[in-house]
Parts: structure tokens; sequence; C-alpha cells
């Protein structure tokens, strides 16, 4: 579970990490070719690695392992040529072909993440049988690459609620009220709604993804309500798991808050534990409850993003500070894309150390601490302690056998067998957990700042140029940060320039005003005559002034482009708008409507 949403997340990753050029890394065709090629050495690779799990005719536990370990690999395999894929052989070129994808990042995201849901998939086909031997179940093929997939769309579902409307606003909103959404302001609160409503709704649409239903009312039922009311626990919901078709023991807490929590369990651990086992692995979950593993999860990942801005600032300044660096990477047609790259390998080594050795420990530890609280709960760790090993033992482990982010049956056993002799061990625990806590929160901290610090400040205007020059090569597809450079080289005086990264901008982002603003002005007011074309200005500032009626810069600059073409009485009407509704700058709109009078009594007294 835990390796599946570490997968989707680094896809995601690798998307807003690739660049592509308008021109392909390959000629045209030879790129598609290559992404088919790819996907199928990519299956007949799962097919010769999976052949050993079709024909053994022997079960054992070391065969088990050895198959786990192979997908494992494949999986990450599938990951490695995605970034292959997507920085190579320009898959994003061919995902903006889809309608709509130019324009919605989220859209060409999903189309990325299913591409790569297509290679698990075959890897899915070609593991069946190896699970089936090793993992006895009732589901077929099809069913098994159905749960498997079903899983990770129910992790995308809330990602995507919230990143469509963030698309989708600046598309549907006009006026004042897309003014008010693309401000800073405006983003933010977006954000911390969008946020609250994820931690709140999140888990809801995760379980309908899931395909979880109300746990049918018995003996067992009865048993978890009792156990979560001796904790005065509320859940939204006690569900039924289809995990792996149901066949697979598990059962996990979903939802931060208690009118949106909920406790799953799969029809397997219900079948596999006698009640008073049942008691123990539901508080065990509670626990998890209880001593609020769950908002720490949330503080563990977040934790992760001041490394990443610390690492981004780390690339940063080695590429700004070295001047063959710069020339390499920054000046050319393939800097960019090499740039991306190693800064995601770099990134990439950072987050993988940290999931493994600082979110790993946590993770490892407060499992360790729900099998305390269940242990105190009961005041008996058989319960639990038989749990564990019937689980290991139905899913084909051994009880030595640990993960990153679970320690093995038999350290857990052990543990609980100790602290069930002596509970100072259990508190011990508990104190250094609380400890380490504390610490890392201020490791976090520092980390951030140390992002802030290690950027170097903007010396003179040669190494301003170099910081917005590595933006470009690093964003190529970033209205945004084409609009600003743009800026930067309007200020330079450097016209052509900024109308080279404006025009870019407004390929992928046509709608924006600001963008649209600006070229008008520049065209119509440019130093270099060679430069000035007021009717295209007119058009554009006439597009800009449609989307964005009420801001009076934007008035300003129609009113500009009508005063170059020699319509002076229309000019005077919207810089009259525009002072009308200025609330800054107030002295330049009327100076500007000063002028335009100026020129009007001028025609008056030539007629």
């Amino acid at each position: 579970m835990y390796s599946n949403l570490i997968y989707l997340i680094t896809v995601i990753l690798i998307h807003s990490f690739s660049r592509s050029a308008d021109q392909g890394f390959f000629a045209p065709g030879i790129d598609a070719a290559l992404l088919a090629l790819s996907f199928l050495g990519f299956a007949l690779v799962c097919r010769w690695a999976l052949k050993p799990a079709r024909e053994e005719f022997r079960v054992s536990y070391v065969q088990s392992l050895r198959h786990r370990r192979t997908v494992s690999r494949l999986s990450m395999a599938a990951v490695a040529l995605f970034v292959c894929q997507s920085f190579f052989f320009d898959l994003d070129i061919y995902l903006r072909l889809v309608p709509g994808a130019g324009m919605l990042m989220t859209l060409e995201a999903l189309l990325a993440v299913a591409f790569f849901l297509v290679h698990l998939c075959a890897l899915w086909y070609f593991d069946y049988p190896g699970q089936k031997r090793f993992r006895p179940t009732t589901q077929t093929r099809t069913g098994y690459i159905w749960s498997n997939l079903r899983f990770y769309l129910a992790l995308i579902l809330p990602w995507a609620a919230v990143s469509i409307p963030s698309d989708m606003g600046p598309l549907i909103l006009k006026g004042r009220a897309k003014e008010l959404f693309l401000s800073p302001w405006g983003q933010a609160g977006y954000l911390a709604v969008a946020l609250l409503l994820l931690l709140a709704a999140g888990p809801r649409l995760v379980v309908w993804g899931w395909g979880c239903r109300d746990l049918p009312e018995g003996r067992a039922k009865d048993v978890v309500k009792g156990i979560l009311g001796k904790f005065s626990l509320k859940f939204k919901g006690i569900l039924g798991w289809p995990l792996m078709g149901g066949d697979a023991p598990n059962a996990a807490v979903l939802g931060f808050f208690r009118g949106f929590r909920y406790l799953l369990i799969t029809p397997s651990l219900l079948n596999l534990l006698n009640p008073r086992e049942l008691e123990a692995v539901v508080a065990h979950e509670a626990g998890h409850v209880k001593k609020r593993h769950l908002l720490i999860h949330l503080l563990l990942v977040a934790g992760l993003f001041p490394l990443i801005f610390l690492m981004e600032g780390l690339v940063e300044a080695a590429i700004l500070r070295s001047d063959t660096l710069y020339r390499i990477l920054v000046i050319g047609d393939m800097g960019g894309r090499f740039i991306s790259l190693g800064s995601l390998a770099f990134i990439a080594l950072a987050a993988v150390l940290y999931l493994r050795f600082v979110m790993g420990y946590f993770v490892r530890n407060m499992e360790r601490e729900a099998d305390l609280f269940a242990l105190r709960a009961l005041g008996d760790p058989i319960p639990l302690v038989t749990s564990l090993e019937k689980l290991a033992s139905a899913t084909g482990g051994h009880r030595q056998e640990k993960s990153w982010h679970h320690y093995g049956v038999g350290e857990r056993i052990d543990f609980l067998l100790g602290a069930g002799v002596s509970p100072e061990r259990g508190a011990l625990h508990e104190r250094r957990l609380k400890l380490l806590l504390g610490l890392f929160v201020a490791f976090a901290v520092a980390t951030l700042f140390a992002g802030l610090s290690i950027r170097p400040p903007d010396q003179g205007p040669q190494m301003a140029e170099r910081r917005v020059r590595l933006l470009v090569a690093m964003s190529p597809k970033d209205p945004e940060i084409l609009r600003l450079a743009g800026d930067f080289y309007y200020s330079k005086k450097r016209w052509t320039d900024a109308l080279g990264l404006w025009e870019s901008s407004l390929g992928l982002d046509p709608a924006n005003p600001e963008t649209l603003n600006n070229m008008a002005w520049l065209l119509a007011t440019c130093e270099d005559k060679r430069l000035q074309n007021p009717r295209e200005a007119l058009d554009l500032a006439d597009r800009a002034a449609r989307i964005s009626p009420f801001s009076p810069h934007i008035l300003d600059t129609l009113a500009e482009a009508h005063f170059r073409l020699g319509r002076v009485e229309r000019a005077l009407e919207l810089e009259e708008r525009a002072v009308a509704l200025a609330r800054e700058n107030r002295q330049y709109y009327l100076r500007q409507m000063k002028r335009f009078r100026r020129e009007l009594e001028k025609r008056a007294r030539t007629i």
C-alpha cells in the first residue's frame, strides 16, 4: 500500500519535471515508435522475469519471497522506464494531442499516470499465475488486474478533485472573479479550502473508489463495535474492504476527522481471526487514531517538501555559480532537458533516503506504538501475537521478514512479550518517539531555512539574467514563468526576447489577460519603431479587456492602442473608465487622459 502510493507520487513528479522542446528529442514518428517498443520490451521482460513463478512446482517461503522481490523490482523498472519515456521519447508531446490536455495540466498529468498504469497492467497480467500459486485467491486474472488498477484509481480521485478546479477556474471565471482567483490571496485561499476539503472528503472518495461497503451485521461487526465503544471512538463507517478481491487479510483506518473516518476490514481477515484476535487487531487500529498517527503521517509527508526545496536550491546554486555548468546546461537546446533530469535524480535520491530512513523509522515505530496500545487495552499480548502469526502465515511471509515501513512479525512479537512483562519498556519507547518527533519538526524547519539561504542573491544584472534563463530552461511549459521572463527582458529593453517569451506563454495559456496586455503595450509603444504594430496591439488589448474588463491598466493599454490608430475619442472614453476604476497610479491615468484631451483640442483647432 505504501509502495503503490509512492509510485503514484513519483510518476506525477516525473511528469512535472519532464521537459520536451517543441521539436522532439528524436525525429517525428521515431519517438512514437520508441514509446511503443519500450512498452512491448517491458512486457516481454515481465513475462521472462516471472516465468519461474509459473513453472515452479514446489511452493516455499524462499520462492514466495523471490517472487515478491521480482514484482517489486519490475514495478521500480516501470518507474525508471517512465523517466526515459518522459525525458527522451517526448511522451508529453503525444499526451497534448488529446483535446484539452494542452490547456489543463491536470488532464495531461492524468494521461501520463494512465500511460504508466498500462505498463503496470502488463506486469499484473504476467504476475497473476505467481500470485495465485503463492497466495491462493478466487480472483480471475481480469479481476486481479482490475483490483490493482482500482487501488490506484481511488488514490488518484482526491488529487484530481482538488487539481481540476484549479485548472478550470481561469478558463471559466470572468472579470473580477477571475482576477481574485488568480491573485496571490485567491490562490492561497483556494489552496487552504481545497486542503481542508481533501482532508475531510478525500477518505470518502477513496473508500468509494475501492468499492468498500458496510460490514454486514453479525458477530464480527458486534466485536468491532464493542472494542471501538470501549475507547469512545466514532467512525463514519465500518466497511468491508475488497482488497485483492477481499483475499488479502488487512485492516486500516482512513480519515483525519471524526465525521469522515472509516475503519476498513477485509473479509479474509474476518475469516482468519477468532473474536479475541479480531479485538486485538481493531484495538491496534484504534491505537493509530488515539495516538494521532494519521496526523503524524501527514506531518511526515509535509516534511518532504522542505527537503525538496533545499535540493532544488542546491541545484540552482550550483548552476548559477558555475560558468561551465551554466554554459553547458542553460545555453543550448537540450540543456533544460538535462537540468530537469539531473534535478529529478538528485531530488529523487534525497526523497528515497528520506522515505527509507526518516519516514520509515517513524512509521515502523508508530506501528509498534499501536501494538502497545492494543496490549494495554486487552491486558494480554497473546491475542495480538497469535493474530500476527496467522497474518504472516496467510500472506506467505516469514516471521523475521521486514519492510521499510513495518518491523518483522518476529520483532513485533518479541517487543510485545517484553512490554507485557516490563511495562516500562513500552513507556520508554513512547517517550523516545515523542522526543524524536520534536527533533524531526526542528529538522524540517531548519531544512526550510537552509533552502531559503542556499539560493544565491541577485548580484547584478548578469546573475539576474542567469536566474531567469535557468527558470525558463527548467520550466519551459509554465506560462507564468515565461510571462515573468518576458517582463524581465522588457525591463532590460530587449524587446525581441520579451516578445518571443510572451508568445510562448500565450501558446500555453491563450486567455491570460496579463500576457495579452503586455504584448499589446509593447507592440503599441515600443521604442524600436520596427516592432510597432498598433493593429495587432489593438487586437491583443481588446482580447485582454474582454477577459478582464475591470482592470484599469488593461483599459489603459486598449486606450493607447486606439490612440496610436488615431481613434482619440475612443481612447479618451476608455481612459476615463480606467481613472474611475483605478485605486493605484491614478496620477498616471490622469496624465494619460490629459494627453488624449490635448490631442482632441489640437485636432479641433486644426479643423
